[in-house]
Parts: structure tokens; C-alpha cells; sequence
């Protein structure tokens, strides 16, 4: 599968192998990220910073959906410190299997980008330990809910579980049918001004494509491409 390195080239490689190297190097990197963080990464903060400004009005629960090491999870909280400090309503909630794919339907996928993606068996452990610092930097109460297994069968038990609204849903999965049965079971879940972001669009994500069409995304709702990063969209309940 091809990511946002579409584009990439030998002395693009290069430069990125330059930067890991140099970040073992004298720099404070905690007070010092943006030294190394790549156009892509501050894409992505620009976008989901665009989206949350979207829902300050809108009650409900933030859900990422396909969460990696999690790294959206900490975005949004110190979103929700910049732009609603008052609001620990929200619940923001992690899925993924923290151990990397488990069906990758509609996906050209070589086995390198894969293991790309497999974390370590206590990596939840150093996550949820990340997420309680950044609320205590926050002084926030907002609770995280990290969920570990297939999220089409984790989702679905959670969301009736809570019987609460969901405001922003965040996909950064790219598998037609993950895609399919979490969007069904989230739509009970969402009321006016909702919101979601499909982190991957474009020719090389042919599960996403294939979903957007036989389910006449297009049609049935508002979808535009974010201002920051337009291969990525976003869609807007009214």
C-alpha cells in the first residue's frame, strides 16, 4: 500500500534516514519535536485542528479508528485543551488491535508495510501511561478508552455499551470491510454536525474507494477534501 511516500524517491529515503539518524544526536527533542517532524505529520495536525474546531458545538464522544501507537489520541486531548478547556465531556476512544492488521480487504499490501504496523505486547501499557501525562500537564479529566481487538467486533459492543452520541470519528484504516460494518454500527451514534474523516482517499486505497461507492457516500452526505491534505476527507452530517 501506498502511503503519503507516493511520492517518494531515493534521495527522499536518504534524507529521512539522515533525520533519524541526527535525532540521536544533540537536540532536545521534547522541547525541540518540529526539528524532525516531516511535512505529512504537521499536515495531519493542521487537518484534524480544522476538523476538531468543527464539532465545538456538537456533543459527543471522539473515536479514532485504527490508532497505531495512538498518537491521535494524544492530538485530540491537547486539542480539546486549546480550543474547549472547559469541556471534559468528552470521551476519547482508541481502537485498534495494538498488534497490527488483522484483515486487509481491498488492500494492494506488501508484507513489509505489515510489519510497518505490528507495536510490541506492551506497548497499551506505554500508551495509557502517555495519555494520564498529557492530563496531567492538561489538568484534565478527560477520559481515554483504549480497546484492543478487531474493531468490528469491538466497536460495536463498546458503543451500546456507553449509549452515548458520537461527535468526530477519525478512520486511519484503509479496509473495505472494517470500513463497512464500523460505519453501520456508528450511525445510530451521530446527530447533526458529526463528523468524519477518511485518512485515506485517493487510487492506491481501493477498499476505501470501493466502500465511498457501493455505499453512495457521495450522495447521501456532504463530503469535502480537507483544506490541509487533500487526500484526505472529510464527511458532514446535516
Amino acid at each position: 500500500m501506498k502511503t503519503e511516500r507516493i511520492l517518494s524517491t531515493t534521495s527522499r529515503l536518504e534524507a529521512e534516514n539522515n533525520l533519524k539518524e541526527l535525532m540521536q544526536g544533540d537536540a532536545d527533542i521534547f522541547d525541540n519535536p518540529y526539528l524532525f517532524v516531516r511535512t505529512g505529520l504537521l499536515a495531519k495536525f493542521l487537518v484534524l485542528n480544522e476538523i476538531y474546531q468543527k464539532i465545538l458545538d456538537v456533543p459527543g464522544n471522539i473515536i479514532e479508528v485504527g490508532s497505531w501507537y495512538g498518537q491521535s489520541s494524544i492530538l485530540f486531548e491537547n486539542l480539546r485543551a486549546i480550543h474547549e478547556n472547559f469541556n471534559n465531556t468528552r470521551k476519547i476512544i482508541s481502537l485498534d488491535t495494538f498488534e497490527g492488521y488483522v484483515e486487509n480487504s481491498g488492500l494492494e499490501i506488501a508484507q513489509n508495510e505489515i510489519d510497518k504496523y505490528n507495536t510490541s505486547t506492551k506497548w497499551l501499557e506505554s500508551l495509557e501511561s502517555i495519555q494520564q501525562s498529557h492530563k496531567r500537564i492538561n489538568n484534565s479529566s478527560t477520559e481515554f478508552i483504549n480497546s484492543k481487538g478487531d474493531v468490528k467486533d469491538t466497536l460495536p459492543k463498546l458503543l451500546k455499551e456507553l449509549q452515548e452520541p458520537v461527535a468526530l470519528v477519525y478512520y486511519d484504516i484503509a479496509t473495505y470491510d472494517t470500513l463497512e460494518a464500523t460505519f453501520n454500527a456508528i450511525l445510530p451514534y451521530v446527530g447533526r454536525g458529526s463528523v468524519f474523516i477518511f485518512d485515506d482517499f485517493g487510487t492506491q486505497y481501493k477498499g476505501v474507494n470501493k466502500f465511498l461507492m457501493e455505499n453512495k457516500i457521495f450522495q447521501k452526505y456532504q463530503v469535502k477534501h480537507c483544506t490541509h491534505y487533500k487526500s484526505k476527507l472529510y464527511l458532514t452530517f446535516e
